[in-house]
């Protein structure tokens, strides 16, 4: 299932299609895709999906607030080598044994505002004990409920299904 919106990743960029997914391969496992970020396997399976699409469909409240989901929590990600300046060192050195989380949130930041949704992801270099920025967040807002709503049904019942 895909959620996809248009907007600039960064402030001041060109609006294009920002989007993340999450599906099933053809044994059953779950991946997470996003813009920039790639795919993952997603950790907790059909279960984890589910809980997901059920939160997904908490029904707004009027007034300002926030709710998060962690989808992603330390995933290895061996793709994504990035180098570091380690503390005293004078050449940066290539780590390559990074993990990625991805939380969602949705909320909104007023009263009777419109509501967004943010895939806010992070990267942590176990071995080397440091935490970095993946990218900015990717920001739909106003965040169209109705299709989201839609997705999380889809999902939840690809959830309950065989792959």
């Amino acid at each position: 299932m895909r959620f996809s919106w248009l907007a600039a990743h960064y402030p001041g960029r060109p609006v294009e299609q920002l989007w993340f997914a999450l599906d099933r391969d053809a044994r059953g496992d779950w991946w997470f895709d996003a813009y920039f970020l790639g795919r993952v396997r997603l950790s907790g399976g059909s279960e984890h999906v589910a809980r997901f699409a059920s939160w997904l469909l908490k029904p707004a409240v009027d007034e300002a607030y926030e709710r998060s989901f962690v989808l992603v929590d330390d995933e290895p990600d061996p793709g994504r080598p990035i180098s570091w300046l380690a503390p005293g060192a004078t050449e940066p050195a290539r780590v390559s044994d990074t993990v990625l989380t991805v939380e969602v949130m949705i909320g909104r930041d007023e009263d009777g505002g419109p509501e967004y949704l943010m895939l806010q992801p992070s990267g942590r270099a176990p071995q080397q004990g440091f935490a970095f920025q993946i990218c900015a967040e990717l920001v739909w807002e106003p965040m169209d409920r109705a299709s989201v709503e839609r997705a999380a049904v889809a999902l939840l019942d690809s959830s309950a299904g065989p792959a």
